[in-house]
């Protein structure tokens, strides 16, 4: 009988792409309601040769930008997400694009919907690029409270014995990478091969 795969939460920037870490589609727009009756996701056998299944976060917009509040009535549009969009609300907006969510305020699903990923995660994946994460650090203690195991990356330019230090001490597993995608690749090689001992 074959294995369930492990259940990842995958936290840290959601992309605009709705591409978490380039690995799996994150977006519920069109298909909210059918979709969570089936989260977790399993993504089949990639590239690198791994089978995991995926319980969030999900955007729900048409990319995760379109919920953001453009131009001069966005506070955080000088943020690091911005990039060449000139939105950086993380998705926090009303969601602006033809949603099925059925709520007006987009950051409450998104909220609601990453904490209940998190409590049916086996296992959670953070990815720390910059100390302006604030969304993930809450993810990281809810996780932690939930006694979930932390598989912690970061990029180079984050130490662990610097600002980012209290929330090293979560995790079960730190690694520096170059990129989310190699490490959470890694974290989920990791976990299966701890599954096989």
């Amino acid at each position: 009988m074959a294995q369930k795969p492990v259940v990842w939460y995958a936290a840290g920037r959601i992309e605009r792409d709705r591409n978490r870490f380039g690995l799996v589609e994150c977006s519920l727009l069109g298909f909210e309601q059918e979709a969570w009756s089936t989260i977790p996701k399993v993504v089949e056998e990639t590239a690198e040769g791994v089978t995991f299944a995926y319980s969030g976060p999900w955007t729900v917009g048409c990319d995760h930008g379109c919920a953001h509040v453009p131009g001069e009535q966005n506070p955080w549009a000088s943020s690091k997400s911005a990039g060449a969009f000139g939105t950086g609300t993380h998705g926090a907006a009303e969601n602006n694009c033809s949603s099925n969510t059925g709520a007006a305020d987009a950051g409450s699903v998104v909220f609601e919907r990453s904490m209940a990923g998190i409590a049916k995660a086996d296992a959670v994946f953070v990815w720390l690029e910059d100390a302006e994460c604030y969304g993930t650090l809450l993810e990281v203690g809810y996780a932690f409270a939930m006694k979930k195991p932390i598989y912690l990356a970061h990029a180079p330019c984050v130490f662990p014995n610097g600002e980012m230090w209290f929330a090293f001490k979560a995790a079960q597993k730190t690694m520096q990478s170059p990129n989310a995608r190699d490490a959470f690749l890694a974290a989920i090689k990791y976990v299966d091969g701890l599954s096989q001992d």
